[in-house]
């Protein structure tokens, strides 16, 4: 294998001069780039020839087993981190209607803004967080991230007015803002392309999963908090909640880790797990020097652009979504705990449409932009009706009944997020990338709950139009975004037959610059997984 990436660093000068004349006809000549294994320091050069070398080592069967192990280790947490995370957003919706605004004396769109606030802290937070998850092992970072939300959803409970509200929903927004951006740096870590997106859905899938049994939980904690009185029911979710929480937070201290350290994986194993992904060619989630040159090439990208855009007009109906869901059901002519109960077969859709997709994708994996694209259709039409359907009483179940598919708009943000790891190379352009993400994410869901006017009660028609199309326009984002990745590919395969570069030498070099931390922008040998 030494000799192999010896002859593949002494014949790039020769394959660079022959591609030179071809990359200065190309009108993008910026985008695209080689690397020059032979101007970097001999140390970098050792790590990569022993990454290489590790992963012909390594036996499918050895794979097989490493994989079931890190899937035993890392799934789990994920997904009962971020399905705690869920439930975390949506016990304020249903806090509203036990009693949340009478005690702490909400007026007008007050309850809109603590939504909002959540988001602005998440959306201040997100820069730093992205750094320091660059900076130190992000892993560590995370749960130690966890366990203080919970403390902060507990402190919810104690809260007695609009600012005491407003301050701690800014607090949870920002503790909460390194949960995704997180998840993906660490599936990245230890899955192939071909493995990360089950697990990214898998985990995501969560985010209505455990709603199933956590509305359950609330609906009889805030029963028999009306019942037999004491706290109100809205103090009681945020105590339990936060409380659940924190348990998980310190069982991601014990198990949650990178590759680099993990405690339940021995020396060889480590090395395999970081060999086994080398074929990804971007990089892996280990701390690395913060660098510039990355930061412009995230900028320069159109990639970057459309998951931001993509990430805003998506969000809109999440936020408006989330907040009033309750609500809204409430306005078909349901009682206050009905509300909460008729809200389990959306979850229980939802959980069943991302498995489908799971097995789907599994099979075929180019139908990927298909469920982007076509998931939000479903959702648009069910928004949409319930905005336009009379208020009359005998369309209460045909509203209920339809509404239930909106929730199904979640999975087109899943599949992009799942989609980013795979297809954007270099550690500090996956920060800068995955941070304008979730800027994008947090302005989105800022904007979603102030389209619900209060002066638009108890029907909400304004914002349920809106919510329906912003859907619209996510559709058609995501077709052109697909049609910019198909153009790239085919004008990187062009470039490659013209400088007469062997699949197998486009494989190897991709490998290779991809260890050397390049970008997926300049680096020509890597294609886009759509």
């Amino acid at each position: 294998m030494t000799g192999q990436v010896d002859d593949t660093s002494k014949s790039r000068s020769s394959s660079d001069n022959q591609s030179k004349q071809p990359f200065d006809n190309e009108k993008h000549i910026a985008s695209v780039g080689l690397a020059e294994l032979d101007a970097q320091p001999s140390s970098q050069i050792e790590k990569v020839q022993e990454v290489l070398h590790d992963e012909e080592l390594l036996t499918p069967e050895e794979d097989k087993r490493l994989l079931r192990k890190i899937d035993w280790y890392t799934v789990p947490i994920m997904m009962s981190i971020y399905g705690m995370q869920y439930a975390d957003k949506v016990s304020l919706s249903a806090g509203v209607i036990f009693g949340l605004r009478e005690d702490t004396h909400l007026v007008a769109n007050e309850y809109a803004w603590l939504t909002t606030i959540f988001y602005l802290g998440y959306l201040v937070a997100q820069p730093l967080l992205n750094y320091l998850m660059q900076r130190v092992n992000a892993s560590r970072f995370l749960s130690i991230l966890i366990v203080l939300w919970g403390a902060v959803v507990m402190c919810l409970a104690a809260c007695n007015n609009f600012s005491s509200l407003m301050a701690v929903r800014f607090l949870l927004g920002a503790m909460e803002g390194g949960v995704t951006p997180g998840f993906m740096l660490i599936v990245s870590s230890w899955y192939k392309k071909s493995e990360q997106n089950s697990r990214q859905l898998l985990y995501l899938a969560m985010n209505t999963g455990f709603s199933v049994w956590t509305t359950v939980v609330i609906y009889f904690l805030a029963k028999r908090s009306e019942e037999q009185g004491g706290l109100s029911g809205w103090r009681v979710i945020n105590l339990f909640l936060g409380g659940v929480t924190i348990f998980v937070g310190l069982l991601a201290c014990a198990f949650l880790r990178l590759p680099s350290n993990a405690w339940w994986l021995s020396e060889k194993e480590k090395k395999a797990a970081r060999a086994r992904i080398v074929d990804n060619a971007t990089g892996s989630g280990d701390t690395q020097k913060w660098k510039w040159d990355q930061v412009r090439d995230a900028f320069t990208d159109p990639t970057t652009y459309f998951i931001f855009f993509i990430s805003v007009v998506s969000c809109i109906p999440n936020g408006g979504i989330t907040t009033f869901q309750t609500i809204v059901y409430k306005s078909f002519g349901f009682t206050p705990l009905e509300s909460i109960l008729y809200q389990l077969p959306s979850y229980a859709m939802s959980v069943s449409w991302i498995f489908f997709c799971i097995g789907v994708l599994h099979f075929f994996p180019r139908l990927r932009f298909f469920f982007m694209c076509f998931t939000v259709l479903p959702a648009f039409v069910a928004v949409l009706t319930a905005g336009l359907l009379p208020s009359d009483p005998s369309y209460k179940w045909i509203k209920y009944g339809v509404y239930l598919m909106s929730i199904l708009y979640a999975l087109q943000t899943f599949l992009m997020w799942s989609l980013m790891p795979s297809i954007i190379a270099g550690r500090t352009k996956k920060t800068v990338v995955s941070t304008l993400t979730f800027v994008g994410y947090c302005t989105g869901n800022m904007i979603g709950p102030q389209v619900f006017r209060s002066n638009d009660a108890p029907l909400y028609r304004t914002g349920l139009v809106v919510t329906a199309s912003m859907l619209a326009l996510v559709f058609v984002l995501c077709l052109a975004w697909l049609a910019y990745l198909v153009w790239t590919n085919a004008r990187r395969r062009k470039v490659l037959r013209d400088m007469g570069v062997s699949e197998e030498e486009r494989i190897l070099k991709n490998k290779i610059n991809g260890e050397l931390d390049m970008t997926d922008n300049k680096n020509i040998y890597f294609l886009y997984n759509y």
